[in-house]
């Protein structure tokens, strides 16, 4: 209540005294005796405008250089592709495989699918595919960035290099699995 009054207090002693209306300069200067900005102030909040979007720069580069990559199984593993002793498993794109040596040919032959792991808290984040034998035989593979680990019924791992992204037949036996029946 006070406030109002003083300026109503104000304003009737301008009127009295016979007040002019402003021009725009006296506005202006009015305006830059209110408008102070001390230089620091600047800074603080320029400085803290930049730290921002560098944090939220550096949380989507974090972001990008973390996120899973797919990996494709399709392609050529070994045990040890320096020697032709070495056992081959070749991934194909219809979903066939096959496990072959270039001194005794064919090992095993089937299909596979992106499958369940049964030990899945071992192997979390890793692509893991269920491989069915023509025979019958089930085992597992689990993919990783530089090949596979071929997991057997029995619970036993081996580890395949991969050597290439194209599936390949090395031997005299080269004979893909469709073209074997």
């Amino acid at each position: 209540m006070t406030a109002i009054i003083g300026i109503r207090k104000k304003s009737c002693q301008q009127l009295s005294r016979g007040c002019r209306p402003r021009g725009r300069l006296e506005r202006v200067n009015d305006m830059k005796k209110r408008l102070t900005i001390s230089i620091p102030m600047v800074l603080f909040w320029l400085l803290a405008g930049i730290f921002v979007l560098s944090v939220c720069g550096n949380i989507i580069q974090f972001q990008s250089a973390h996120r899973e990559k797919r990996l494709e199984l399709t392609g050529s593993y070994c045990t040890n592709a320096s020697v032709p002793f070495g056992v081959y498993m070749v991934f194909d794109q219809k979903g066939h495989y096959c496990k072959y040596t270039q001194t005794e040919g064919l090992l095993e032959e089937g299909d596979y699918a992106e499958g369940m792991l049964q030990t899945e808290a071992a192997f979390n984040g890793r692509q893991y595919y269920q491989l069915q034998e023509k025979t019958g035989e089930q085992k597992q593979v689990i993919l990783v960035e530089d090949g596979v680990y071929d997991v057997a019924e029995d619970g036993s791992v081996e580890f395949y290099s991969r050597f290439s992204d194209v599936p390949t037949y090395f031997g005299g036996w080269n004979k893909a699995p469709q073209d074997a029946s």
